[in-house]
């Protein structure tokens, strides 16, 4: 009878941290929303959803934040969230492959939202609609806001162009702009460009690309997620692009915990 009275008492502590709304049940968070209970077969729609739906990024390491955000909870989620990418296919087919141990990283320092941004070239893909077969990437380094277009060329014209409608006319004109040595990003037309927007040009070494380090794994987690999606149909990749990046934006950034998207 005294076990069943400590039983009943734990019970009754953690029925305290739930509660009925009409017919459904909620977990109650510290200072944050209610998070509706899921039975199993709504949880597993939910984490095919959040995994590999149309805004699904095949990750499982952050699901258990994407679903705090959605404001649903059950017991196992982090487990089941973690053993749904590992049965995963095209996870099993594109996730990338770590041969060697982490580093240590310099951390940059940023004044403020929007002053210092990173930009690259991904390419060239199989050719697509109007002959495009790369892809121009740039990061925020504060708020890791990502912008990405497809296109044909990579010349000086196009890269003014981007940065002018992606960067400038959204954001506002940054203070730091870092690339590689690239003619498209050291050319004589968006040097003087960007000399009359005073915006400061920094370049990565030719020997040393991973100093642009935080585009550089934007780009490989665009890269990742745009071969789980197109896979079978190559000259796709420029439809899925739109979905990417929606699925990066809305997913918490490690570094901040928080979404681009906020």
């Amino acid at each position: 009878m005294q076990k069943l009275t400590v039983r009943a008492k734990r019970l009754k502590f953690k029925a305290t941290r739930f509660t009925i709304i009409g017919n459904d049940l909620y977990k109650r968070t510290i200072g944050g929303p209610l998070l509706k209970c899921l039975d199993e077969e709504r949880a597993q729609y939910v984490l095919r959803e959040i995994h590999e739906g149309s805004c699904g990024n095949h990750s499982g390491k952050i699901v258990g934040a994407e679903s705090n955000e959605a404001r649903i909870f059950w017991h196992t989620l982090v487990k089941d969230a973690t053993e749904f990418a590992r049965k995963c296919e095209s996870c099993q087919k594109f996730a990338s492959l770590i041969h060697t141990p982490a580093t240590p990283m310099d951390p940059i320092r940023i004044a403020c939202p929007f002053d210092q941004w990173g930009i690259d070239i991904l390419g060239p893909f199989p050719p697509a609609a109007a002959q495009k077969k790369f892809i121009v990437v740039t990061l925020e380094y504060f708020t890791k806001w990502v912008e990405a277009e497809a296109l044909a060329k990579r010349t000086e014209r196009e890269m003014i162009n981007f940065i002018w409608k992606n960067i400038i006319c959204r954001f506002g004109i940054p203070r730091i702009l870092i690339s590689d040595n690239g003619t498209q990003f050291q050319g004589k037309s968006i040097t003087a460009w960007c000399k009359e927007l005073k915006i400061q040009q920094n370049f990565t070494t030719v020997g040393n690309p991973q100093a642009n380090g935080q585009t550089e794994v934007t780009n490989r987690t665009i890269l990742q997620h745009l071969k789980t999606r197109i896979e079978g149909a190559k000259s796709s990749w420029v439809d899925e692009l739109p979905g990417v990046l929606w699925a990066y934006r809305t997913t918490p950034r490690s570094a901040t915990v928080r979404l681009p998207f906020d």
